[in-house]
């Protein structure tokens, strides 16, 4: 604020003599802001007499709300008039600079989860700024960078922020608004920069911990209980959060039944807004044996870091016997019977 408190001069012949009642002054001060100008009766005066004028002093003190542009200065308007009517007139150009925002709150290291959409005001303070300009031609911008080490499918959020205009003496406060989402895990180096019209700026680095999430598995046979030597598939729907463009999975299923198992890996799709999926298909025929047979699957899906492990039971009936009925070395007198066990 510019404080002008009786700085403002001015001087006046007129003078009361013999206490009889003398002249009166009053002021005003148009500040070329748009706001309400300042206006009174002038009280610091000292009276004159003959040949020594009279002298006062006013004044008031003023804040703009913004700086103009290109630091152009205000004409401030300032003018005397006495009880007779009488008035003088000044022009004061004042230049106000901006002053850039900040942030109300250090930075604290966050710890978020991968593909978790997550909403600015979630962090209240942390990306909370103010600014001493409040005028309604002020505005604020922001950018935020989620780390150079980002996967380049990150979404990066620059938008207008949310503020309560503040007034003469009490600052604009404003919030973020807006999300964010990490496409993997890591460690990363956040970079919010808010911006006001005046080109003005700060920036907030913030340390962000993004863990890895575990990928879901859905598991889809074609039967869970097959006659021997009869083909048995499998479909696993692999969802994750994460959604980087090099997201992949690697698998293994065991069969328990003895037989080797079946490895490899398999490239993720990114679906806009739903992570990474990927569908795994696989077939097996199982060892048929002479009694009925249940056999434990497990399934392991593995992101880049951690694994999930799914597990099916799958039976294989007995294989049908066949015995011959019948006495004697003449074959064409054998005749084989079905039996089951």
């Amino acid at each position: 604020a510019l404080d002008l408190t009786d700085l403002l001069q001015f001087t006046d012949p007129a003078f009361a003599a013999n206490s009889a009642p003398g002249e009166s002054w009053t002021y005003a001060i148009d500040w070329n802001d748009g706001s309400q100008p300042s206006q009174g009766t002038v009280t610091n005066v000292v009276n004159g007499g003959d040949q020594v004028p009279t002298r006062g002093r006013f004044g008031d003190s003023h804040a703009w709300g913004n700086n103009l542009p290109g630091a152009a200065s205000y004409a401030v308007k300032l003018s005397v008039t006495d009880s007779d009517g009488g008035m003088d007139t000044r022009d004061l150009l004042v230049t106000v600079q901006n002053v850039p925002p900040t942030f109300t709150a250090a930075a604290q290291p966050l710890t978020i989860k991968e593909g978790e959409l997550l909403d600015l005001a979630r962090f209240g303070t942390l990306f909370q700024f103010s600014d001493p300009g409040f005028a309604s031609n002020e505005n604020w911008d922001y950018q935020i960078a989620l780390g150079e080490d980002c996967p380049p499918s990150q979404i990066e959020p620059v938008g207008r922020s949310w503020v309560v205009r503040g007034s003469a003496g009490q600052p604009s406060l404003g919030n973020l608004r807006g999300t964010i989402r990490y496409a993997n895990d890591g460690q990363f180096t956040m970079r919010v920069t808010v911006r006001d019209s005046d080109g003005g700026s700060a920036i907030q680095t913030v340390p962000v911990t993004v863990t890895n999430v575990l990928p879901s598995v859905q598991l889809t046979p074609s039967a869970t209980v097959l006659n021997a030597g009869q083909a048995f598939s499998l479909a696993a729907f692999i969802n994750d959060p994460g959604f980087s463009a090099a997201e992949g999975f690697t698998y293994s299923v065991e069969w328990g039944d003895g037989t080797a198992a079946t490895t490899g890996s398999i490239p993720g799709t990114v679906v806009p807004g739903a992570g990474s999926q990927a569908t795994l298909r696989v077939s097996h025929t199982f060892v048929s044996l002479p009694e009925n047979k249940s056999y434990n699957v497990t399934v392991r899906v593995q992101d880049n870091a951690e694994i999930t492990v799914k597990n099916l039971s799958v039976t294989v009936l007995a294989a049908p016997l066949l015995r011959a009925a019948g006495t004697g070395s003449n074959s064409a007198g054998v005749v084989l019977e079905q039996s089951s066990v």
